[in-house]
């Protein structure tokens, strides 16, 4: 019986879930929970992350800091915290999206003002 290859194996590099990430993003600079849905803070936070994060002698992916702070001035609200159009903001999120600002390549937090 074959056994699925092991997350860190040759067969299933980091790199390809990546690809798969940049490929998938939606029109408006974000990600949703699943394919071809609206976006959504969170999964554009995860997303956002896993692109600009280096790793393993791969530099960041720069793109994908300009869509992300699009979609935060988008959904900023006059409260300062951050919510998708006709929700409530989500505040795990809106500290996820804190961080994700704070570790942007060149330190993108004071940009999304």
């Amino acid at each position: 019986m074959n056994q699925p290859p092991e997350v860190h194996s040759p067969e299933v590099p980091a790199e390809r879930f990546r690809s798969t990430l940049a490929g998938s993003r939606n029109p408006d600079g974000g990600w949703g929970y699943y394919a071809g849905k609206a976006s959504r803070l969170e999964p554009t936070c995860w997303a956002t992350l896993a692109l600009v994060t280096p790793g393993a002698g791969r530099p960041p992916q720069p793109d994908a800091v300009r869509p992300f702070l699009g979609l935060v001035r988008r959904w900023r609200r006059e409260s300062g915290l951050l919510a998708e159009d006709g929700l409530p903001p989500n505040l795990a999120s809106n500290g996820l999206a804190a961080l994700v600002l704070e570790l942007l390549p060149g330190g993108g937090g004071g940009e999304a003002a």
